[in-house]
């Protein structure tokens, strides 16, 4: 049976994986995070999200996931 996890990342075309996931060089003036996306219903989904600020890459990293799962996959989340 697959994971929460698989089926999230299975979701994702590959534009949104790369912006997630960090596919892509930070710019200037952005820092690269480590952020967990914990979902509802069980599983989380670990990403790296560039954005200038800790609170930036919480809300970036969220918004990518859920227009790809819907509003209100994300029960909570964070980026160190």
């Amino acid at each position: 049976m697959k994971s929460m996890k698989d089926f999230v990342v299975q979701q994702l075309s590959k534009k949104e994986m790369n912006d997630v996931k960090g596919g892509r060089l930070c710019g200037p003036f952005q820092y690269e995070f480590s952020c967990t996306f914990h979902l509802h219903g069980g599983g989380s989904v670990p990403g790296r999200v560039c954005a200038s600020d800790g609170f930036s890459a919480v809300i970036k990293g969220g918004l990518e996931i859920e227009k790809s799962l819907g509003g209100g996959a994300i029960a909570n989340q964070t980026c160190l």
